[in-house]
């Protein structure tokens, strides 16, 4: 069996896999091919996901409503925002979004490790993600994200920037303070998610309680001037204290 080449992240960050194996797209691109590819794509997963947590959990969307505010049909661009407890958090973020929102696709900010072959590359690129690329600096990872929201576009970040294993949220790191300063018209969703981490397990048939919520958007133009003047991190927290209210009714 021939030997196959170990691929770092660092080449990943750098382009290189691509060069070395495939004349394919990376698909951290946008535009009427690849935004289509997106759409579809999701639209394919959400449906599977859709029926995975109805079989296996005990799945509730909080506060829909809020998708139907008059400040979504502006024109503006869109940051979801949540916190991150599992790898189902993403598809259960997408279920939250109403299909006919005119929010897709959705862009998610991935950790780089998923693009480290080519068919990861492929299968998480084609589903819209953007690899965040870790010690490469924080202009690079958000490169891409600062490309879709000058477009208009909607982009889902995870603000504390890793799966949180405890209880309650972690610090929020800088990323969504930075995206937020550059785009002060666009409308940040706070969307808290809880339950997650507890389908580890689904053929166990314990139908854990998941829960979605989605609060009120806001854009940092609309915020206090003391928030909308401060620094990226601060308003990071800011933000990050908006996911921590709607977590925080869920516990209710």
């Amino acid at each position: 069996m021939p030997h196959r080449p170990e691929v770092s992240v660092s080449e990943v960050a750098r382009g290189e896999v691509g060069a070395k194996n495939s004349k394919l797209p990376f698909f951290s691109a946008s535009g009427f091919w690849h935004e289509t590819i997106y759409r579809f794509s999701q639209k394919i997963l959400r449906f599977f996901s859709f029926i995975f947590f109805r079989l296996f959990t005990d799945l509730e969307i909080e506060g829909r409503e809020n998708f139907r505010n008059p400040i979504l049909f502006s024109g503006r661009p869109v940051i979801i925002a949540a916190n991150h407890l599992s790898l189902f958090d993403p598809l259960v973020v997408g279920l939250a979004v109403p299909l006919f929102s005119g929010l897709y696709p959705l862009r998610f900010i991935a950790k780089d490790q998923l693009f480290i072959d080519l068919f990861s590359r492929i299968f998480f690129g084609s589903l819209g993600s953007m690899p965040a690329f870790r010690g490469q600096g924080v202009d690079k990872s958000l490169d891409a994200p600062k490309k879709i929201l000058s477009k208009n576009g909607t982009v889902v970040i995870f603000p504390e920037g890793k799966r949180n294993t405890g209880e309650g949220l972690l610090p929020p790191r800088a990323g969504v303070g930075i995206l937020a300063k550059e785009f002060p018209n666009c409308i940040i969703i706070p969307l808290a998610v809880s339950g997650t981490h507890k389908v580890s397990n689904p053929f166990s048939f314990s139908y854990p309680r998941v829960v979605a919520r989605v609060g009120e958007p806001f854009s940092l133009s609309s915020s206090p001037r003391s928030v909308e003047e401060s620094e990226p991190m601060a308003v990071a927290e800011y933000i990050m204290s908006k996911i921590a209210a709607e977590y925080e009714m869920i516990k209710k």
